[in-house]
């Protein structure tokens, strides 16, 4: 209802995307939506000071947000809500899906690889109570618990999972609705999804050396520290393949082999019923490892890493 849905616009553009917002949000106020175009004469702290900003003066009791890429049904807002949350829950993540799936190579292989994260991960991660990720968009935050563990954290390049697992360290829980999908849009070139990756990759590791290790949160860890995993696949690759590696019986070969085949022993069927094939996977899973190597070895060398919006296509 009107009444009880306030939208506020947040807007860091420095380009002609504030006189575009300003032009549709005119209108949808004068008809009598509570709409505001918000603009910051700074961009500290980025999505995340933007976020902050806001959340200052929230006073609804849920913040849904949603980045400018995700084009929400009609009915989101219904879908997420049609049901009461326990006053434990801090979040509620949606599933995302994907409007430019087929526009090139790299989008097939990325929609692959981020339903293995929404139809595989996440719903794995919920069925046994662990941590889960709140995926920065198509989700809805509980003002009140997002408060109580400081807001979105400005001080790594992915926010939005560090502020989740904040919450659920501070024993607050969260919700993921795989049956709620919100289309979004795919980085369009290559050098977008790359940008994107790196951001995701180097990210993760900073939010495992800000909140270090708790013996009793190993998915948690096995989690924040699977990017790592790729440059020690890596390594032993080519270690291997140079033969600076020579374990008995050609055990050696059987792991490399292993490390090339082991996405093949994840669960596809889910993936296969949204239209996705097992080849793109083949294919995607070393351009990821090689990026993933790439980009965790950016962690370790890069002083300060920064953050970098991935630019898109169609919005």
């Amino acid at each position: 209802p009107r009444d009880r849905l306030r939208v506020r616009v947040l807007d860091d553009s420095t380009d002609d995307t504030s006189e575009r917002i300003q032009q549709l949000v005119d209108p949808l106020r004068k008809g009598g939506l509570a709409i505001t175009h918000e603009q910051r004469s700074h961009r500290e702290g980025f999505k995340a000071g933007a976020l902050n900003e806001a959340l200052k003066t929230a006073t609804a009791p849920w913040i849904v947000v949603l980045d400018a890429d995700f084009r929400p049904h009609p009915g989101f807002l219904l879908a997420l809500f049609d049901r009461p949350y326990d006053d434990e829950v801090a979040f509620v993540q949606a599933q995302w899906g994907f409007v430019n799936e087929q526009d090139a190579v790299w989008t097939r292989m990325q929609a692959v690889l981020l339903r293995m994260h929404f139809l595989v991960e996440q719903p794995g991660r919920a069925y046994w109570n662990d941590p889960i990720a709140f995926n920065g968009t198509a989700g809805a935050w509980r003002r009140d618990p997002l408060r109580d563990v400081g807001g979105w954290q400005s001080e790594t390049i992915t926010e939005d999972l560090h502020v989740a697992l904040l919450a659920q360290r501070a024993n607050w829980r969260a919700v993921y609705r795989s049956d709620v999908v919100v289309p979004s849009e795919l980085p369009a070139k290559l050098s977008a999804w790359r940008r994107q990756q790196a951001r995701w990759t180097v990210g993760a590791l900073q939010v495992w050396s800000r909140l270090g290790l708790k013996p009793s949160r190993l998915a948690e860890a096995l989690h924040l520290s699977a990017p790592a995993s790729y440059l020690s696949a890596g390594l032993f690759l080519v270690l291997s393949w140079l033969g600076a590696v020579s374990l008995p019986g050609r055990l050696d070969l059987l792991i490399s082999v292993g490390y090339l085949l082991l996405p093949l022993g994840m669960p596809v069927r889910n993936v296969w019923t949204h239209g996705a094939h097992l080849g793109w996977w083949v294919v995607a899973a070393p351009v990821v490892l090689i990026m993933g190597c790439v980009h965790t070895a950016q962690f370790f060398f890069q002083s300060a890493p920064v953050f970098e919006r991935t630019p898109k296509g169609k919005a």
